[in-house]
């Protein structure tokens, strides 16, 4: 048995995935959604915690697929790809959409702080509503993050935002220590012009990667939501609920972040399977459905191949790979997760304004600072996740989770 046919085995056997597709076929994103079947690996979870499992399968594999979309480009980006792209550009990705080769190159990259200026500039500026000159920082921004001359567009909103925010001296993450309402207004219209700048470029690229970086550096959107639901909520145990709420944030999908804040009772009355729970969906099912579907999709590197090894550097099997990888690369696309993400920011930035008690925003942003520490510490105990389920079994799976959990929470003093 080939040794990809072998892994898939052993993950399906330890956390039940399973792809009911030819994977022959083109796919397109709705399709490979609903042929992607994790039920098993979550309903494990909920037989004590009242979740729609549902609702948590569609989450992590949408995030799968986000996640496995970034590992594409930055393949291509990050190997002799884009010579190839550069002298095939005529050459068909798929004829029957005729994409070629020049199409993925225009739609990933953009290789000049000129042509950035000139796609994004205006709307970028109008959106601070204030007189602030960027083209030093587009410079910058190409300086600092682009490889070759090319610069991924996808993130690259995030990245512009945060070099200008720093030289203009725009609040991002930092709030004064007084107590009143007035503290978090700056941080709120900080976070509503980096989303209005997101709804004005949505048409044109997909802006999940842009709102991840956003959040994983600011915190912003999920700290008003849950200083919001600690506005309404009951003051008893408040410690312990802003410690696990704040635990939440782990998790990179807003919309799951704010379903768990709205049924928040599960977490607190089981607090160690719950954070287990947790673990799992971020560091053991994520990453390794991410490998489960490139083995299916025959995208798996030679670590888990024999075959064709010598004849890996030949242009034409690099040519064949880039068609492979465009295809996805273009089918893994799924512009309608634009219109959620703003949807989620503009309900909160509604919310954020009718915060009565702005002392709950400081607890949780001082929580989330704290937790953020814990949380990196725990990281490193779910390294190589993949290697780790395939070789040791469902045993390693849940000693792994338990026992970052564990630690993680004695970490915070949440029992």
């Amino acid at each position: 048995m080939h040794i990809s046919q072998q892994l898939k085995a052993k993950l399906n056997d330890v956390l039940g995935f399973e792809l009911i597709w030819n994977t022959k076929n083109s796919p397109d994103f709705g399709s490979l959604l609903n042929a992607i079947n994790i039920d098993e690996a979550v309903q494990q979870e909920f037989e004590t915690i009242p979740i729609d499992d549902k609702k948590v399968s569609q989450a992590l594999k949408e995030q799968a697929l986000h996640q496995w979309r970034q590992e594409i480009i930055n393949e291509i980006l990050q190997s002799d790809y884009i010579d190839i792209l550069q002298e095939y550009q005529n050459e068909y990705i798929d004829a029957d959409d005729e994409l070629t080769f020049g199409d993925l190159l225009d739609d990933l990259f953009i290789t000049n702080a000129e042509d950035f200026s000139q796609l994004y500039g205006d709307r970028i500026t109008d959106s601070f509503k204030r007189d602030v000159s960027i083209h030093k920082d587009i410079v910058q921004l190409f300086n600092k993050e682009s490889k070759s001359g090319y610069l991924k567009k996808e993130g690259s909103i995030s990245l512009l935002f945060f070099i200008i925010t720093q030289r203009y001296k725009i609040p991002t993450t930092k709030i004064s220590s007084r107590r009143n309402n007035s503290d978090y207004f700056p941080l709120l219209n900080t976070a509503e012009i980096f989303f209005d700048i997101l709804g004005k470029v949505k048409d044109e690229m997909n802006i999940v990667q842009d709102s991840i970086q956003f959040e994983k550096k600011t915190n912003l959107i999920y700290t008003f939501q849950a200083a919001s639901f600690l506005d309404k909520a009951n003051r008893k145990n408040e410690k312990k609920i802003i410690k696990a709420i704040s635990t939440f944030s782990l998790l990179d999908d807003l919309g799951l972040k704010f379903y768990l804040i709205e049924n928040f009772d599960w977490y607190f009355d089981h607090s160690l399977s719950s954070t287990s729970t947790l673990f799992k969906w971020k560091y053991i099912i994520v990453p390794c459905l991410v490998e489960f579907l490139k083995m299916n999709f025959e995208l798996d590197n030679k670590r888990y191949s024999t075959e064709g090894e010598l004849a890996a550097d030949s242009t034409d099997i690099k040519i064949q790979r880039i068609k492979k990888i465009g295809r996805l690369y273009f089918a893994l696309e799924d512009r309608s997760t634009n219109e959620k993400i703003l949807s989620i920011a503009d309900k909160v930035f509604l919310e954020g304004r009718k915060i009565k008690n702005s002392d709950n925003f400081l607890k949780v942003t001082r929580s989330l600072e704290k937790i953020k520490k814990s949380l990196k510490a725990s990281e490193t105990d779910f390294e190589s996740p993949f290697e780790k389920v395939t070789y040791d079994g469902k045993d390693i799976v849940q000693l792994l989770v338990f026992e970052g959990a564990s630690k993680y929470l004695s970490s915070i003093n949440l029992d």
